[in-house]
C-alpha cells in the first residue's frame, strides 16, 4: 500500500504549481482581506488530487492493480490515506498562512480562530472525500464528475424545495455550532464518515470488471 500513495502523492507533486499558485493567491487576498482562505486551500488541494483518479485511468493502472493480491483493496485504501495526509499538510499550511496573514494586519489571533479553521476544514475534507471516491470509483474519473455535478445540483435542488415548506434554519444553526465542538470528535466523526465511505468505495472496486 506504501507504493500506491507514494505514487499518488508524486501524482499531486506534479500540479504543485497549481497549488503555490492557488495559495499565492489567496495570500494575497487574505492580506487585503477580500477572502479567507483557511477552508478553501484545502479543499482546491483534493480537487487537484481527484485528478489522480485520471491518471490511472489514462495509464491503465487499474488493470495493474487487479493482478495483485489485495491490490484493489490496498489501491483504495490508499487513495483515502493519501487524500487524508494531503489535506492534513494543507490545513496546516493554511493555519500558518492564517496566522501570517493576521500578525500582517496587526490583529489578534486566538485559540478558538485556529481550532475553527481546523474543525471546519477538516470536517469538509472527510465529507467531500466521503461523497465523491464512491461516485468517481461507480462511474469513472470523467463520468464521475458529471454524476457528482448532477447529485449536488439534485440535493441543492431538493433543499430550496424543502425550505419553501420547512423551516431549515435550526439546521443551518446546527451547521455553525460545529465550529465549537470538541477537535477529538470531530476527528472521530470524521473518521467514521470516511471508513463508511471507504467500505462503499471498496466494495464497488473490488466487483469491477476492467
Amino acid at each position: 500500500m506504501m507504493g500506491f500513495i507514494k505514487k499518488d502523492l508524486l501524482l499531486v507533486k506534479k500540479n504543485l504549481k497549481t497549488l503555490i499558485v492557488i495559495a499565492a493567491l489567496f495570500i494575497f487576498m487574505a492580506i487585503q482581506n477580500i477572502f479567507d482562505l483557511s477552508v478553501v486551500l484545502p479543499v482546491m488541494g483534493l480537487m487537484v488530487f481527484i485528478s489522480t483518479f485520471s491518471y490511472d485511468d489514462y495509464n491503465g493502472f487499474n488493470s495493474y492493480v487487479v493482478g495483485m493480491p489485495n491490490g484493489r483493496k490496498n489501491a483504495v485504501k490508499a487513495k483515502y490515506v493519501s487524500s487524508v495526509i494531503l489535506g492534513v499538510i494543507l490545513l496546516i499550511l493554511s493555519v500558518l498562512i492564517f496566522y501570517f496573514t493576521k500578525t500582517i494586519n496587526n490583529e489578534q489571533v486566538s485559540y478558538n480562530d485556529i481550532k475553527s479553521i481546523a474543525i471546519t476544514s477538516f470536517l469538509s475534507i472527510s465529507i467531500i472525500i466521503a461523497f465523491m471516491y464512491p461516485v468517481i470509483y461507480k462511474f469513472g474519473a470523467t463520468n464521475g464528475r458529471i454524476w457528482i455535478f448532477i447529485i449536488v445540483f439534485l440535493i441543492f435542488g431538493l433543499f430550496a424545495l424543502l425550505n419553501r415548506f420547512v423551516n431549515l434554519n435550526n439546521i443551518v444553526n446546527l451547521f455553525n455550532q460545529i465550529e465549537h465542538c470538541n477537535i477529538i470528535l470531530i476527528i472521530i466523526i470524521s473518521f467514521l464518515i470516511l471508513l463508511l465511505s471507504y467500505k462503499i468505495s471498496h466494495f464497488i472496486y473490488k466487483n469491477k470488471e476492467f
